[in-house]
């Protein structure tokens, strides 16, 4: 009995247990529950893209309450500009109840650098340094280029970079070696050719030297050769380089001092003036000339050449008379217009012979033919224009005339006295050319002086301050 009382005990207490236990379990189960949901998860985003957050749901309901939406709050920001990691998170809620959820948002740069080479192909001489132009970019970090390797192989240039994210960029550029067989080069500062007066100062106009391999070799450039102001005559000045490859190059400057021109002023005649001049000697003829100009008191201008080397002392012979010497030609062969320095040093030549005749250099002259003359066309066109300017530069006075003899068209002494006293007679300045090469000349001189001196002539030398008489150029 007291053992059926018993179980009947445990089996009701039992049963009031499990009735508890039931009935909390059916409270938990049935009850109102809050919850918060992510939209979507953790997200991994390209650096500069737009970023649009998918949110959160917050609800509360269950058991005998349906469920409905609850305001979910946000907090965080996403600077998709700026590589990195990011939080965001929501809060959600209701009554008594709070729940929090965290979503985490990467802005990762996973785009690759670019390189970008200004050549296609390179060309690279053996031996040098070769700087490569390139730049490199990245999306996120800029100008790259300073951190751009390189690697030259036997046929390539290799290019690489790596942006700060650890993506990485190459281009591969060929690349072709080759010998250095090319010769410097030189710029020169002023003429190749200059002419200068005894006496000035000669000032280097500078120059420069390239190399294709070696770039600017002027410091290497040795020159070679001086000038001396003070003698006239052509002088060279050599410059010559050599780049690391040993190719030479070698140019040279050709300096021409002439003679110096000192300007004498004298004083001219007045009234009518003749100014005999006499062309192409002296010769066996010459002193002849000098004893008849000498008997009539009268002087006169030579312009004298070196092509009768026996009769050179009659140039000291003209000037200690009291007669002008102006330079001719030394050869009196038309070729010496080839170019001008052909032409300055046939005049320097001649230059000589007068100093060593006379004690001092002249200052006036008469170009072969004239400066009308069209011979020297035969040998460079437009050389007569060029040495009329470069004389008159370098203080030189040159005579034409104006009264002509014809002398070396004619050997009738009565025609060359025509010619000469008609033309005299027509002017108050005459500039009389003759050649007292010519025996015709000599045989019709005494007339001709006697004529100047019935009318009442002067006859004058010529020098620096005479009256000008220029032909028209014809080259």
């Amino acid at each position: 009995m007291k053992k059926k009382k018993r179980i009947i005990i445990v089996s009701v207490a039992v049963f009031c247990v499990l009735l508890i236990a039931g009935t909390l379990c059916g409270l938990l189960f049935f009850a109102p529950k809050l919850t918060l949901t992510l939209n979507g998860g953790d997200e991994e985003i390209e650096v500069f893209s737009r970023y649009d957050d998918e949110g959160a749901q917050g609800k509360y309901g269950g058991g005998l309450i349906s469920y409905r939406d609850v305001d979910v709050s946000e907090s965080g920001y996403v600077d998709t500009d700026k590589i990195g990691e990011y939080t965001l998170e929501y809060i959600t809620e209701y009554k008594d109840k709070k729940l929090t959820a965290h979503r985490t948002v990467k802005v990762v740069d996973k785009t690759k650098p670019t390189i970008d080479c200004a050549e296609e192909k390179i060309t690279v001489y053996r031996g040098k340094k070769y700087i490569a132009s390139y730049t490199a970019k990245d999306n996120y970090d800029g100008d790259i280029t300073d951190k751009v390797k390189e690697e030259w192989g036997e046929n390539s240039l290799i290019l690489s970079v790596s942006d700060s994210s650890g993506n990485n960029a190459s281009v591969s550029v060929p690349v072709e070696y080759l010998d250095d067989t090319t010769p410097p080069e030189f710029y020169f500062l002023g003429d190749m050719n200059m002419y200068m007066k005894v006496g000035s100062v000669f000032d280097e106009p500078g120059y420069s030297a390239t190399d294709n391999a070696d770039g600017d070799i002027t410091d290497k450039v040795t020159v070679d050769g001086s000038v001396d102001t003070s003698e006239a005559g052509v002088y060279t000045i050599t410059y010559t380089v050599t780049d690391e490859a040993g190719n030479t190059s070698q140019e040279t400057r050709r300096v021409t001092v002439v003679a110096p021109a000192p300007q004498h002023i004298a004083e001219q005649p007045s009234g009518k003036v003749v100014y005999l001049t006499f062309d192409d000697g002296p010769c066996c003829y010459t002193a002849d000339v000098l004893d008849v100009l000498a008997k009539y008191g009268a002087k006169a201008t030579f312009f004298v050449t070196a092509q009768f080397p026996s009769y050179i002392d009659m140039i000291a012979r003209e000037y200690s008379e009291g007669h002008a010497v102006g330079v001719h030609t030394g050869t009196h062969e038309f070729s010496i217009y080839s170019s001008v320095d052909s032409y300055l040093a046939d005049f320097n030549y001649m230059q000589e012979v007068i100093k060593q005749q006379t004690g001092s250099y002249t200052d006036i002259m008469r170009f072969p033919g004239g400066s009308s003359n069209m011979v020297s066309r035969q040998f460079c066109t437009g050389i007569m224009t060029k040495l009329v300017s470069l004389v008159q530069e370098m203080g030189y006075s040159y005579f034409d005339w104006n009264v002509g003899s014809s002398d070396t068209q004619t050997t009738d002494p009565d025609v060359i006295y025509y010619n000469v006293t008609n033309g005299i007679s027509k002017q108050s300045a005459s500039v009389v050319l003759m050649h007292d090469i010519k025996p015709a000349t000599l045989a019709a001189l005494p007339r001709i002086l006697e004529y100047c001196v019935d009318n009442g002539y002067t006859f004058g030398t010529l020098n620096a301050s005479s009256p000008a008489v220029h032909h028209g150029v014809n080259n």
